[in-house]
């Protein structure tokens, strides 16, 4: 399957590819992989426009922004699902789903533009040392040492940084259901069923874990940078390092879940 829309505010395209496999003894099997690209010239994440308009990054200028991957942009995706059947009439089903981490783009918390908005602005990434301005030497380290740990920082040195150009990490979710139908009366049953919503981790505390940068799907600025003076010698800001670290851990989408459930089928 593959669909293409280009448009002036956006641009999109869709690959994907599906394999199916029935065996004997109930074991049924389904692989997929599906690659997308998905660009626009700002991201609508919020219900207000006012927020969208203050909070998606400006890359060009107001009136010629450029086309950036969006912050939905999830470029590969695959997705597993297999049906077993176990003693005592018990039908089992997992489904494995895994796919790029969503974009982001490191920004300044203050009007580095000067445009009167802050906290949209793409940070610059420093070609060296003399290339930009520091309120201390350890803003200055700590800055260089996250350039140089991080591919989008380090393949954009001596420019801003592209909306969108940093990605958080792989994301691994399993799930299972378990299902047993109890025949009643009159061809009556009574189903019983049991899912669990990202397996891995409750198996295991590390695996199924969503890290985040940003916060995730809609929220594509995490701030860097901080400027904390102005030096009129040189007519450049001086900025402090915010030191929240990337790739933190995403409580709320990585929690495990369980939910039963009972239907009774006449």
């Amino acid at each position: 399957m593959l669909r293409h829309r280009n448009e002036s505010a956006d641009r999109a395209i869709q690959v994907s590819a599906e394999l199916q496999k029935r065996f004997s003894e109930g074991i049924e099997f389904r692989a997929s992989y599906t690659f997308s690209r998905s660009e626009d010239l700002f991201t609508l994440g919020s219900s207000i426009a006012n927020s969208n308009w203050r909070f998606t990054v400006l890359d060009g200028t107001v009136e010629h922004r450029n086309l950036r991957p969006s912050g939905f942009d999830i470029p590969h995706k695959i997705t597993a699902s297999g049906l077993f059947s176990l003693p005592y009439d018990v039908r089992l089903s997992l489904i494995y789903v895994g796919q790029s981490g969503h974009p982001f783009t490191y920004v300044s918390s203050t009007d580095a533009n000067g445009d009167g908005v802050g906290g949209n602005d793409a940070v610059y990434v420093p070609r060296n040392g003399a290339d930009m301005l520091f309120a201390t030497t350890a803003d200055s380290a700590g800055y260089f040492a996250r350039i140089n740990s991080e591919p989008c920082l380090a393949e954009n040195r001596g420019h801003i940084l592209p909306r969108n150009s940093c990605r958080d990490p792989w994301v691994n979710f399993l799930s299972a259901r378990l299902v047993k139908v109890i025949p009643t009366v009159g061809g009556q049953s009574l189903e019983l069923s049991a899912d669990i919503f990202n397996l891995l981790h409750l198996v295991n505390h590390d695996w199924g874990q969503v890290r985040t940068t940003s916060g995730g799907p809609g929220f594509e600025n995490e701030n860097m940078l901080r400027q904390t003076s102005y030096d009129l010698g040189s007519q450049r800001g001086r900025y402090a390092l915010n030191t929240r670290l990337p790739n933190r851990p995403n409580q709320n989408a990585s929690r495990w879940q369980i939910q039963l459930g009972a239907k009774y089928i006449f």
